[in-house]
Formats: C-alpha cells, structure tokens, sequence
C-alpha cells in the first residue's frame, strides 16, 4: 500500500551476452536504474549454454534475488560467419542459378569503382550444386524434379562430405513442391546433415535475398 513505508520489491532485468572468448552477466534494477551485479566468465565454446546457466547460478548465490525477465544475446553466429569456420556448407540451386550468391544484385559499393572489394561468397563455387528443374513464377512446374535427379545431388553431397545444405530453388515461394522433396530426401539419405530451406526461411520473392 502506498505510505506504508514499504520499499518496492526490485525489477530485475538479466542480461546475458555470450561471446567468442566470454560471456558476461548483468542484472539491472529498472526501478532503480542501477546495475545489481555484472562479472565475466569463459565462454563453453563445446556448448554455450554452460557458461549462460553458470552465470545465471551465480547471480542467483551472489544476490539472493530473482529476475523478471532475462535477456540473451551472442555474437557467436557473427564471429562463425566472419572467421569463415562454419560448417562445410552446400547451396542447392536450379540449374542455371548456382553463381546467385556471387552476382549478388550487381551493386557495388562505389558506382564507378573497377576493382571493388566485395566479402567471398559464404558458399564456394565447387560446393554450389544445381538442380535440373524449374519453377515458374505462377508455381507452374515448367521442368519436374525426377527421383534420379534427386539421387544424383544426395549422392553428390555424400561423397563431398558435406554438413550443411541450403536448397534456394527459383520461385519456390510461389511452389516449394520440389524444395520440400529435395529437403525430405537430404534428410532421410543423411541424417546427420542440417538443412535449410529457403521457403522455410522467408518465402518470398527475390532470389538472391532468399539464397542468403
């Protein structure tokens, strides 16, 4: 009750930020606006997840308190793209399409630059596979994905070893029919390989927004 002479319980906001090389704890007191408890402690890099429940075990002990809303964040997907040393990747595309990530939109950063520094493709060039089907922009299937043509990519990405695939086939936000076979054949065929699919991820039109 208002004049009881009573304090506020404390709001307490957990933010939890797990790193490369650390990953960092804090608790904010909203009401307040002031920081409860902050400390460091090395990142688990086989899990993650260690150091983020170990943090949060240790603000518990050190502060007897509970927090209503924690907050998570990590710059370890961004640090795996930068440092190239993400899985080994495959990019299945329709034939024709494989250099999609490569030609981009054809923008470059200064207009009338001739030697532009643009970042290396996520998926080289050797790793693209294509697809002999097609697509149209209605979700026509102008060119059917045979069994022996998805034979012939599973087959493929088995002897290269890989351990990632995304699928970004041309206009499968219209028909994601031969997306979804492919994905259902990947997966049965290796089930250690994670997959993605394009319009899983965002089915929408623009091809090179969808392949990245």
């Amino acid at each position: 009750m208002a004049g009881s002479g009573s304090a506020a319980a404390p709001q307490i906001a957990l933010g939890i930020d797990v790193g490369g090389t650390f990953t960092d704890v804090i608790a904010l007191d909203l009401a307040a606006g002031r920081i409860v408890a902050s400390f460091k402690l090395p990142t688990t890099p086989d899990d993650p997840s260690i150091a983020a429940v170990t943090g949060t075990e240790r603000y518990l002990e050190r502060t007897g308190m509970g927090a209503g809303a924690v907050y998570h964040g990590s710059t370890i997907g961004t640090n795996t793209l930068i440092q190239k040393r993400g899985a080994r990747t495959a990019l299945i595309a329709t034939e024709g399409f494989r250099d999609i990530l490569a030609l981009r939109r054809q923008a470059r950063p200064r207009l009338y630059d001739l030697e532009p520094r643009i970042s290396p493709p996520l998926v080289p060039r050797e790793r693209r596979l294509e697809a002999h089907e097609r697509m149209t922009h209605d979700g026509g299937a102008l060119t059917p994905l045979e069994p022996a043509e998805i034979e012939r990519i599973v087959d493929g990405l088995r002897a290269d070893g890989i351990e990632a695939v995304a699928v970004c086939l041309l206009h499968a936000y219209a028909n994601d029919g031969h997306e979804q076979a492919l994905g259902e054949a990947i997966r049965a065929a290796l089930p250690g390989v994670f997959v993605s699919i394009s319009s899983d991820v965002t089915s929408e039109f623009r091809e090179y927004e969808r392949t990245s």
